[in-house]
């Protein structure tokens, strides 16, 4: 399962399934729940040329907890692996 070290120093896991090369889609777990619940779609999105990455939540599968995490701090979390995974996305 891939890595992404964030700025604050916590670990961020995805995965990714379908085309590496097609366009890039977010898909994002519910609670509880985990990267690899997307591991069904990989022939699907294959199929439809699309590079689907599906980031675990803090504190669940590979990521590292957040204490005291906000709403709003998931989104910046998202913004660093888009920008890390450019410009493949």
């Amino acid at each position: 399962m891939p890595l992404l070290k964030l700025r604050d120093g916590r670990q961020l896991s995805y995965e990714y399934y379908g085309d590496p090369n097609g366009m890039c889609l977010f898909g994002f777990h519910g609670s509880p729940g985990a990267a690899h619940n997307f591991a069904p779609l990989d022939e699907a999105a294959t199929s439809l040329g699309v590079r689907l990455i599906a980031p675990d939540r803090p504190g669940y599968g590979g990521s590292t907890w957040h204490p005291d995490r906000k709403l709003l701090d998931w989104p910046e979390d998202i913004k660093e692996l888009a920008a890390d995974m450019m410009p493949a996305c």
